[in-house]
């Protein structure tokens, strides 16, 4: 059996058990294999309501958007807050 069969078969197994819980499901998966072409090898399949499966990948992506551009706002704020002078107090 092949690496790529393999790996079809166990998302199509993990897929089959969500969706007897859940009303749609979608896996995304990627493993680094510096042999192939690319490096990267990505899977995805989903089961159940594609537009609600679309939906929440759509706002599953602008929270994380959100959240990387506060996280990056916050990352901005410390670095500023290091570039504080002591001595800056006595000019006063």
């Amino acid at each position: 059996m092949s690496k790529k069969t393999h790996d079809e078969q166990l998302l199509s197994k993990a897929l089959n058990l969500l969706c007897e819980h859940y009303d749609s499901v979608q896996i995304f998966v990627t493993r680094h294999e510096p042999v192939t072409e690319k490096g990267t090898v990505e899977f995805d399949c989903g089961i159940g309501n594609y537009y609600a499966r679309l939906g929440q990948i759509s706002m599953w992506t602008k929270r994380q958007e959100a959240n990387a551009s506060d996280w990056v706002f916050e990352m901005d704020a410390d670095e500023d807050a290091g570039d504080f002078d002591e001595d800056d107090e006595d000019d006063e």
